[in-house]
């Protein structure tokens, strides 16, 4: 119960992360700072931060999107006017340069070049979404869960896959200690939806949701 208890505190560590970074810290109401020097919500500063990073390059890839899209339209005109060139010129000079050949040649490499640099981008945008991560210790939920072990002197052992043995299962099977458990999620979520205006009711719905699905078993 333990395991799946602190699996599901990290993925609403996750979702936590995931609702600062995608828009609420933007709310100019809300102080960002003061945000992720939270010491609940600390811990959640690198990832904001590498999402940030990760929206910096997908901004220039877009940037890079729409000077493809401007090339690829004049390439497309260029095309055009050569074909129209060509039915109404009875008197091609094959030995001249064509100035239409030359532009046409010059846009297929400015193209393939930005199409080359758009995809490093999205690549190195896509890279630094995968590496940012949130661990156990970093997670405002699941480092509350080491707290509340030191609360009932218990810890888990390294060398039985971090699982309670002797008296510290009976320890934690009461209900004393599973209910200072399975709080956590809600207690914190309600806490921060009263702390900052803004912040989604989702999270403290989801969380009652992680305490009676924890409770039934």
């Amino acid at each position: 119960m333990f395991k799946m208890l602190e699996s599901d505190l990290q993925d609403l560590d996750m979702l936590l992360a995931t609702t600062l970074a995608s828009g609420f810290l933007e709310d100019p109401e809300i102080d960002r700072a003061q945000v992720l020097h939270d010491f609940r919500l600390h811990g959640l500063a690198p990832y904001v931060e590498a999402v940030d990073a990760a929206r910096e390059v997908e901004d220039k890839a877009a940037c890079l999107q729409e000077q493809l899209e401007e090339r690829e339209n004049e390439l497309a005109w260029v095309a055009y006017m050569s074909v129209e060139s060509d039915e109404s010129d009875d008197s091609d000079d094959e030995d001249g340069d064509d100035p239409t050949k030359e532009s046409f040649q010059q846009l297929q490499e400015e193209i393939k070049s930005l199409q080359e640099s758009k995809m490093k981008l999205e690549k190195k945008a896509a890279k630094i979404r995968k590496d940012a991560k949130i661990s156990v210790q970093d997670g405002p939920l699941s480092k509350q869960l080491d707290g509340v072990l030191k609360s009932f002197h218990v810890k888990r052992q390294a060398y039985h896959g971090q699982a309670f043995v002797g008296n510290h299962v009976h320890t934690m099977l009461q209900d004393t200690a599973i209910e200072s458990l399975t709080s956590i999620p809600a207690n914190v979520a309600a806490d921060l939806v009263d702390d900052y205006e803004g912040f989604p009711l989702s999270i403290v719905t989801r969380s009652k949701a992680l305490f009676f699905c924890i409770c039934r078993y």
